[in-house]
């Protein structure tokens, strides 16, 4: 049963002494089986090199797969991954498009990547409004940043204006 590999993987690195391979080996046999959490917790210990040597494209593999069943913490990680290129081939615009699906799901890190590349142009096109309202968006929830915070203070006050309220339209439905 995928759910019971999946829990005996966690059980594993809960244990006073931790197995990462062991604990990698039930993270694969419920990834096999359909386990999203599975997939991602196997792609996390292969592209930390935890349980032997680092491996970027398997990770990448399990990590996409996770994504797709929407972890969302996966799709950051697959994001960053594809950002840089790591085990997937780099690609910016597909980068960005996985952080605008994890930012739409509340994700802070996701919303701080996304409006990096907002305001730098990488992988969409340069909004600095859009990336003022992500940035508002996860510093709101802790997650700060000095260099978004400098571009904040360029904005024109009408700019200002138009993120502050793009933040108060993303709220209000939201029930944040």
């Amino acid at each position: 049963h995928t759910g019971a590999w999946y829990n005996l993987g966690v059980l594993t690195l809960e244990n006073e002494i931790q197995d990462f391979r062991l604990a990698a080996d039930q993270f694969r046999r419920a990834a096999e089986g359909g386990s999203a959490d599975g997939a991602y917790s196997l792609a996390v210990l292969l592209k930390e090199g935890k349980a032997g040597e680092r491996n970027l494209p398997e990770a990448a593999k399990w990590m996409r797969r996770a994504a797709n069943e929407n972890i969302t913490a996966a799709i950051v990680e697959l994001g960053i991954m594809t950002f840089n290129g790591n085990g997937v081939d780099k690609d910016e615009v597909g980068a960005a498009k996985l952080f605008r699906k994890a930012a739409t799901r509340n994700n802070p890190i996701a919303m701080n990547r996304l409006a990096r590349l907002l305001v730098s142009g990488r992988g969409v096109e340069r909004n600095p409004v859009e990336a003022m309202k992500w940035h508002l968006l996860a510093r709101a929830v802790g997650l700060n940043d000095d260099w978004l915070d400098q571009t904040l203070g360029t904005l024109t006050p009408s700019q200002r204006r138009e993120a502050d309220e793009a933040v108060r339209q993303w709220v209000a439905p939201q029930g944040l």
